[in-house]
């Protein structure tokens, strides 16, 4: 197996990109894409920890599932489609949806596909890192998911996921964790998961590492609660024989 710098040299070469990121309330990082031609800007959550790139479809917004996407449209609407169509968009419909009868170099895969629990269409088209206007790392022939359900987000601003985990190898290897009186070497698999903000593992290893932070259970998420002024510290990760403390601030 190779090693990223060994993965990004072979397919990159000498070529070098920079993305703006956006931490979004330390909960998980945001990346602006771009999708077809012409480019259809997003907003997606940066996610290690899948191996899926998804975003609404335009047809997602059609109260009758039957309505061509272009029924969304609402300047042609009345002209070009059943009555029925020309209706006001589902509640909570995302701000940003992806039409592929906008995109010159959008192609058909002519397959649905499950990414969790939303059934969607596969599709293929040029994908681009980066705003408009920006230097853009530019993925042609690039399949993702176009969702056929409307995404449960909090925030209007994210328009689907960006999932950069490898689909054979997304986890890693974490030698120790310890904090206070506590260390357990126990071996584990672990994926580090840029979507979101939780340390999540084993009950006991969890619940011991609470103790020490003097964590107060909270029943209702199913989660501890460690007040932010805590002195007991740091929790320190140990992967690949390299310590990785996180301390208060962090």
């Amino acid at each position: 197996m190779c090693s990223w710098q060994e993965y990004c040299k072979t397919k990159l070469g000498s070529r070098a990109f920079s993305q703006n990121v956006t931490d979004s309330l330390d909960a998980e990082y945001l990346i602006n894409v771009t999708i077809g031609t012409p480019d259809q800007t997003f907003m997606v959550i940066f996610d290690t920890a899948s191996s899926n790139f998804w975003v609404p479809d335009i047809s997602v917004c059609n109260t009758n599932t039957n309505c061509p996407s272009y029924c969304v449209e609402s300047t042609f609407c009345e002209f070009l489609c059943a009555t029925s169509c020309c209706v006001s968009p589902k509640d909570g419909c995302p701000t940003y949806l992806f039409n592929s009868t906008k995109s010159s170099t959008y192609v058909s895969t002519g397959k649905n596909i499950t990414v969790g629990a939303m059934q969607c269409i596969l599709g293929e088209d040029i994908v681009r890192f980066g705003n408009v206007g920006s230097p853009q790392l530019i993925i042609p022939k690039t399949q993702f998911a176009q969702t056929l359900t409307i995404p449960d987000f909090g925030n209007d601003a994210i328009n689907g996921i960006m999932g950069l985990g490898f689909q054979e190898d997304a986890d890693g290897n974490l030698d120790s964790v310890s904090v206070g009186n506590f260390t357990s070497s126990t071996k584990w698999n672990v994926v580090a998961d840029t979507g979101t903000a939780f340390i999540g593992g084993p009950d006991m290893i969890i619940r011991s590492i609470a103790q020490q932070l003097h964590g107060i259970y909270n029943e209702d998420y199913n989660i501890y609660n460690v007040d932010c002024n805590s002195t007991i510290g740091p929790v320190t990760f140990t992967i690949g024989g390299i310590e990785y403390p996180i301390e208060q601030q962090s």
